[in-house]
């Protein structure tokens, strides 16, 4: 479960370029 720190900062990233998109 320690990679879900690191999967929620890819996914963060990616929502908030989709949403600047």
């Amino acid at each position: 479960m320690q990679r879900s720190a690191f999967e929620c900062l890819l996914t963060r990233e990616k929502y908030e370029i989709l949403l600047k998109k």
